[in-house]
């Protein structure tokens, strides 16, 4: 039987280590220049459960639960970023993992249809805050 597979990603910034990382410029470390490109270096992967996700019976293709793998790495100017990612049986399910985010959320700052290249809409993005108010979300 073949799905209908739809991908949904998360990226998460750490706004708490840049705050950290211009702190410590201000002790002599020089920040890369603004036209100087990132790098960035994978710290550490793996896959974790979302509890809520689960509670609300959405199941990521093979599991038995809501897995979503996760990749962090650490960019060249000290921020964190954290890439998390499930592969949904239905666009419906994925739909419902995205409503259950941003009803996790602190505050949606921006919200709208994700296109591709040419312009086609290819689904739903959302920038929010988680609670906390130190993590930027792409959702």
């Amino acid at each position: 039987m073949r799905y209908l597979s739809i991908g949904l990603l998360a990226v998460i910034a750490s706004m708490t280590a840049y705050s950290s990382q211009q702190q410590s410029a201000s002790v002599g470390q020089k920040l890369p220049a603004a036209d100087e490109c990132l790098r960035y270096e994978s710290v550490m992967m793996g896959e974790l459960v979302d509890q809520a996700g689960t509670k609300l019976g959405l199941r990521t293709v093979g599991r038995s639960e809501t897995t979503l793998g996760f990749t962090i790495f650490k960019a060249s100017d000290g921020v964190r970023l954290t890439a998390k990612s499930g592969e949904f049986g239905s666009s419906s399910e994925a739909k419902r993992y995205f409503d259950l985010r941003l009803s996790r959320c602190l505050k949606i700052l921006k919200r709208g249809r994700k296109k591709e290249k040419g312009g086609r809409t290819v689904g739903d993005r959302a920038e929010v805050l988680d609670p906390g108010a130190t993590v930027l979300t792409v959702v």
